[in-house]
């Protein structure tokens, strides 16, 4: 079963990959050898690409048709917030809200439904890896800004607490809150995304 991938990797309508992980690691595996050698063959044919540590995800990502991830894994969604496809073999068995979509095709419960998912989207199946129905419950600005945003807020908590000496930071956090509402034009939908996490 531990090499059952490559023997799918090796169909001729799967044309390559990049994967990031490094032999050294693979040492520690069972089979960890047999899997390097496996590895080592597809390298020799161009057919894997091993990509640095470094490398962003998201950039990997976007690099090649399809990513897939073990399991239920946070570099493949932000990897398909920003766009790119991935499948995620979920082989902990986490309750994951998508999983209770009748319609996707992004999460697995085992490795054959996986390579199954790998080979039809390999086929024509453009809905395998697609996140795009549901992007804006887990980003739901889609802007790449978050970062400006939380600074914002935190910065204007600040700025309050020390113009207001003696006013709750409870007080404090509800008015900028309702500040941040409106000044991102948060609708009533945003509320709705809490469902998809629980």
């Amino acid at each position: 079963m531990r090499l059952h991938p490559f023997d799918r990797l090796a169909q001729p309508f799967i044309q390559g990959c990049g994967c990031r992980p490094a032999q050294e690691i693979l040492s520690f595996l069972p089979d960890g050898g047999n899997i390097w050698q496996n590895l080592s063959a597809l390298i020799k044919e161009k057919r894997i690409l091993i990509t640095d540590s470094h490398l962003s995800p998201i950039t990997a990502a976007k690099s090649v048709d399809l990513s897939v991830c073990y399991s239920m894994n946070s570099a493949g969604i932000c990897a398909q917030v920003r766009g790119a496809r991935a499948v995620h073999w979920n082989v902990a068995g986490l309750r994951y809200p998508l999983m209770r979509e009748p319609e996707q095709k992004i999460a697995y419960s085992t490795l054959n439904e996986t390579l199954q998912a790998v080979e039809a989207f390999a086929t024509g199946d453009q809905g395998i890896g697609d996140l795009s129905r549901w992007r804006t419950l887990i980003d739901y600005f889609g802007d790449t800004k978050a970062g400006e945003r939380i600074a914002g807020f935190i910065q204007d908590y600040k700025s309050a607490v020390i113009a207001e000496p003696g006013t709750s930071g409870l007080v404090i956090s509800d008015r900028i809150a309702e500040k941040y509402i409106k000044q991102n034009g948060i609708g009533k939908e945003f509320y709705k995304n809490f469902s998809f996490w629980v």
